[in-house]
């Protein structure tokens, strides 16, 4: 279901809150690797930075832009996918968030 087509994706948010060391970066590497192609589905995935490992910290940046990166989404026509291990512990900052959208 994350793929279909027949819903619209404009204002939907898929946020991946992932702890340390359950493989987090993989998907944050993999997601990184296919923006385009995930854009083109109608998945806005924000880049974000890697190391030489392709390790990063996926969208750590991001809590206090999340209304700045749903109006690019939106503006893309597009779902915003985020992912980072920072989110964890912050679940109420994203339902406050979510609650007002």
């Amino acid at each position: 279901m994350f793929f279909n087509k027949g819903l619209s994706n404009s204002n939907k948010i898929f946020i991946h809150i992932g702890e340390g060391k359950t493989g987090s970066s993989t998907i944050q590497h993999f997601l990184n690797e296919n923006r385009d192609t995930l854009l083109r589905l109608g998945y806005y995935y924000p880049k974000h930075d890697v190391d030489k490992n392709f390790i990063s910290s996926g969208h750590e940046f991001c809590l206090n832009k999340l209304d700045e990166l749903l109006i690019e989404a939106s503006n893309k026509v597009s779902a915003l996918i985020l992912s980072s291990e920072s989110f964890y512990g912050h679940a109420k900052h994203f339902r406050d968030f979510c609650s007002k959208h």
